[in-house]
């Protein structure tokens, strides 16, 4: 994923400009928790709630067989209907994480087949 790595990159280089070296040491005995930061806080929105409803999707389908077994085939339907829901949330937090990131970094215009030339080269 390129923002990750934008980020990543940009937290390096502000890290080479800090005058503050007492900042500076702090940051460089922490990276981890620097890099983490330089994420922002998009970072825990979406990519947690996925790992969470992925997670759940899972225990739910592992559990489904015994719930078939031990409470019957009603409560195995539940378990099973549980499972598509989570499973359904986790794609719906990829799809909202990935029209952010396209919306924040736009790809660059197309040219023209022949030409080479954008759509803001044509306007010219």
């Amino acid at each position: 994923m390129g923002g990750f790595a934008t980020h990543a990159i940009f937290g390096k280089e502000v890290l080479e400009e800090i005058s503050d070296e007492m900042l500076a040491s702090v940051i460089r005995k922490h990276p981890g928790i620097f890099g983490i930061g330089c994420q922002g806080p998009d970072l825990f929105l979406y990519n947690i709630l996925r790992i969470v409803f992925c997670a759940l999707a899972v225990a739910v389908c592992a559990a489904a067989i015994f719930i078939f077994v031990y409470l019957g085939w009603k409560w195995g339907l539940v378990s099973v209907a549980a499972a598509v829901v989570f499973g359904a949330l986790m794609f719906l937090f990829k799809r909202l994480q990935e029209n952010k990131e396209l919306k924040d970094n736009p790809p660059p215009s197309q040219g023209d087949f022949i030409t080479g030339k954008t759509d803001n080269d044509k306007k010219e």
